[in-house]
C-alpha cells in the first residue's frame, strides 16, 4: 500500500506536469548539487550522475538550464549538504530516451524539498545531444 505522502508527491508531480505554473524559488531552500563521476567496472564505461541534497543555507544559488526549452532551476553545485548528516530516504531518478541527468531536475528540486535524496544520471549511449545521436549505434556495440 502507497502511504499518503508519497501519494501527494506523485500526484504534484503529475499536476507540474499538465498545468506547470511556478518554478520553485530561491527563497524555497537552498537545493545542492554534486557531479560523481562513475565507473561501470562490467563495461569499463564513465556513468556520470547528479546527486541532489538539501545545502547549507549560504551556499551560493545560481539559475541553472543544461539546455532550452528546459527552464532555468535554482541549484547550487558542488555545494556542502547542510547538517546534521543523518539517513535519508533515496529515490533514482531515470530520464527518458535522449535525455540527461538534469532532464527531470524540477521534479529532483521538489523530491529533495520533500526530505528526499535524489540521484540521476545520464545513461551512456542514450543522452541527448546531436553528436550523441549520431554516434549511438557504434557505443552501443562497445
Amino acid at each position: 500500500m502507497v502511504d499518503a505522502r508519497t501519494l501527494a508527491i506523485v500526484l504534484a508531480a503529475l499536476l507540474g506536469l499538465v498545468f506547470p505554473t511556478r518554478v520553485a524559488t530561491a527563497g524555497d531552500g537552498v537545493v545542492g548539487t554534486a557531479t560523481l563521476d562513475l565507473r561501470d567496472e562490467a563495461t569499463g564505461r564513465k556513468v556520470t550522475t547528479e546527486l541532489w541534497f538539501r545545502a547549507v543555507p549560504n551556499a551560493k544559488i545560481e539559475w541553472f538550464s543544461p539546455r532550452p526549452p528546459l527552464r532555468a532551476i535554482p541549484i547550487a553545485r558542488d555545494a556542502s549538504p547542510q547538517g546534521p548528516v543523518r539517513k535519508q530516504p533515496l529515490v533514482v531518478l531515470s530520464h527518458g530516451n535522449w535525455g540527461s541527468r538534469f532532464s527531470l531536475g524540477w521534479l529532483a528540486l521538489e523530491l529533495v524539498k520533500s526530505g528526499y535524496v535524489v540521484l540521476s544520471t545520464s545513461h551512456p549511449g542514450t543522452a541527448c545531444g546531436i553528436a550523441l545521436a549520431m554516434f549511438r549505434s557504434r557505443s552501443m556495440k562497445s
